[in-house]
């Protein structure tokens, strides 16, 4: 028996014309396919009922973020009945959501929807971010993707695409999203290799024919890489503007701003400054010592003054008043200038080799840490291994990738923590208080918690705490 090919049907709790999702629900199962929605109010309990009236249970499928029995009262019933005769039913949780978790499994959800379907059909009617998200989920995984709106008009935009009208059949009025056409050989997902664009395969032996028919065959974006690119033996140079003007690396504008903390302005002239008394690399690290114990306006007049006053010391007699008149050599070579462009390895024609990301390069040990702040099963051991990472001696490149795991890490144990009873009954008395009685509320949390009338742990306090700023800020709008 081949597997059902479902088609996810989301859509708005507040979307009431039950008998428009019901004849498209029915249309979809003449052809073949089969139906998978997520159980909320609104446009998913209407084809839920069509695939009962219609006696196609076997081809409907139910993903809850939670158990039955704690869905919502209005679709609870519909729900016992699909199951009862023998529908397939899975969760996201097995019992009842803590605070945080709800969105989390709500979220998972809808992403367990989207990757069990074929394709996404929603029914649009007022604000309705749950199934915005759904569809912007669906158009990132490439999922066909008809949008039904209550007002008949087209959807909002979205990047990447744009809606298309359908003209015919039953989905006539609804919007299909037609991705952004991408060329055939230079996809997003399989880049042409460089060196397939720069080198010219021989055709018929003629290099000016199989030359002109290779551009010819080039998208555009490939074309400018071939133009601009040189093939220098084995190796593949793309220009870039040379703005070195033959000074030392230690003297461009770049290296002077850096190691004086100035404006281009300031590091242009500081240079200037320096060329004029022939400095090398010591007298500026002298100097930029100097500008931090005194400031750079002060090292740049001291500078000034003393180019100055080798330009006194310099004084002499024009030695042009008896120099011969000058006669131009008739093999006389003009003066080699600065080239205007310098040339940087962006490729080889050889075959490219794999390297190891940057954290296969990294130790053993680093990589173990890592390993423990990816996998750490609670916030308080993860608050003890943070207290570990800010001892030890890391690199700066490292310490950078350690903290951003510890905070992805933070995160995702924050969203998915179960709180114990005292914490999950003060958050149930927040989302009780009133406008007027926030600060007060705000007052009787900072006692209990520095008062210790509540011994809960301190990610818990942190948890309430949050949700506080937002209950607050959403009664202050």
């Amino acid at each position: 028996m081949a597997p059902v090919r479902y088609v996810a049907v989301v859509g708005s709790r507040s979307w009431g014309r039950e008998r428009l999702v019901s004849g498209i629900v029915r249309w979809l199962l003449t052809r073949g396919f089969g139906v998978i929605t997520g159980g909320a109010l609104g446009a998913d309990t209407h084809a839920l009922a069509a695939v009962l009236l219609a006696g196609a249970v076997d081809r409907a499928r139910l993903i809850l973020p939670w158990p039955v029995d704690l869905m919502p009262r209005a679709v609870r019933g519909l729900l016992r009945r699909f199951a009862a005769l023998g529908g397939r039913v899975d969760t996201v949780l097995s019992g009842r959501p803590g605070y945080n978790s709800a969105a989390a499994a709500l979220r998972v959800r809808t992403e367990l929807v989207v990757d069990a379907s074929c394709g996404v059909l929603a029914f649009l009617h007022g604000a309705t971010p749950g199934t915005w998200l759904t569809i912007r989920y669906a158009i990132r995984l490439g999922r066909p993707v008809v949008v039904v709106t209550s007002s008949g008009r087209a959807p909002r935009a979205l990047p990447g695409g744009r809606w298309v009208a359908v003209t015919d059949g039953p989905l006539a009025g609804a919007f299909r999203w037609r991705p952004r056409a991408t060329h055939p050989t230079a996809t997003a997902q399989d880049p042409t290799p460089l060196r397939e664009i720069v080198a010219v395969p021989p055709a018929v032996g003629m290099p000016v024919h199989d030359t002109l028919t290779h551009i010819t065959a080039l998208p555009l974006g490939d074309r400018l890489w071939f133009e601009r690119c040189e093939v220098v033996g084995d190796k593949i140079l793309a220009p870039h503007p040379n703005e070195s003007d033959g000074r030392p690396a230690f003297l461009s504008v770049p290296a002077l701003r850096k190691r004086f903390g100035c404006d281009v302005a300031t590091a242009v002239e500081l240079g200037e400054l320096f060329v004029a008394l022939d400095a090398d690399e010591t007298v500026i690290g002298h100097y930029a010592g100097e500008a931090v114990r005194w400031g750079v306006d002060a090292v740049t007049r001291e500078l000034f003054r003393l180019v100055v006053g080798l330009a006194a010391l310099e004084q002499a007699d024009d030695p042009m008043d008896e120099a011969e008149p000058y006669v131009e050599e008739p093999d006389e070579e003009e003066v080699p200038t600065m080239p205007s462009l310098a040339y940087h390895v962006v490729g080889s024609l050889g075959p490219e080799l794999e390297e190891p990301d940057w954290i296969a390069r990294q130790s053993q040990p680093f990589q173990e840490l890592l390993t423990r702040i990816e996998s750490c099963p609670s916030l308080p051991e993860l608050a003890e291994l943070g207290k570990q990472l800010y001892a030890m001696s890391l690199t700066h490149e490292q310490a950078g990738v350690a903290w951003t795991w510890y905070r992805l890490r933070k995160e995702h144990l924050q969203r998915t923590l179960r709180l114990s009873p005292p914490a999950h009954q003060l958050m149930q008395q927040l989302q009780r208080v009133s406008h007027r009685g926030v600060s007060r509320f705000g007052a009787y949390l900072y006692r209990r918690q520095h008062n210790g009338l509540a011994s809960l742990p301190s990610h818990e306090w942190a948890a309430i705490w949050q949700a506080y700023s937002t209950r607050k800020a959403a009664l202050a709008s």
